[in-house]
């Protein structure tokens, strides 16, 4: 969020909702090894890092792969 007098970030308390999907993530691949993440070259941004260093070998980066 944005502060509209400012342009300032506004600073918020509490989990984004890419920690919680990761942290999710993580937890699932925790108690299910038939759970894989797949993404589009967004392994950092979409808050898979961790799920990639428990579980390399259950990760797809698929790259960008939309035509153009």
């Amino acid at each position: 969020k944005i502060h509209p007098d400012t342009g300032l970030p506004i600073s918020t308390s509490g989990l984004d909702w890419t920690s919680v999907f990761g942290e999710e993530m993580l937890k699932l691949g925790q108690e299910r090894e038939d759970i894989v993440a797949i993404t589009a070259a967004m392994l950092q941004p979409v808050g898979l890092g961790k799920f990639e260093e428990a579980f390399p070998d259950r990760i797809y980066d698929v790259g960008i792969a939309e035509q153009h």
